[in-house]
């Protein structure tokens, strides 16, 4: 998958929901929100929303396609700079994964050295 450095959780998410046919106002609804809220996100205007709100956005799309699901929040997590929830767990139960990120950090390895080393 192929990630452009502009785009924004806010565009993608309308986007999404758009051609699934679902109103603001549905998304609203299933999140326990003002559409205002759902609006000002669509429009960056508000950070990408985080926790069980991000989730439950997500949610409201009824979404198959897990690369598109992963994207979101991945997307979210990007612009608010901060670790997606699962691979922070994940981060935190392997200790040598940080070990890894250290050493990779004091090599000075940049982003094709490291696609090498996990494929």
């Amino acid at each position: 998958m192929v990630y452009l450095k502009e785009e924004k959780f806010g565009n993608y998410f309308q986007s999404i929901r758009k051609s699934k046919n679902i109103t603001q106002s549905e998304v609203a609804n299933y999140v326990n929100r003002k559409k205002m809220t759902i609006s000002l996100i669509e429009n960056n205007k508000n950070e990408p929303p985080s926790g069980e709100l991000l989730k439950n956005m997500i949610d409201s799309l009824s979404l198959d396609d897990k690369n598109i699901i992963s994207k979101l929040y991945l997307l979210a997590s990007k612009q608010r700079k901060i670790l997606p929830s699962d691979i922070e767990d994940y981060f935190f139960a392997n200790e040598e994964i940080y070990n890894s990120i250290v050493r990779g950090m004091k090599n000075n390895k940049k982003n094709e050295d490291w696609k090498k080393i996990f494929r």
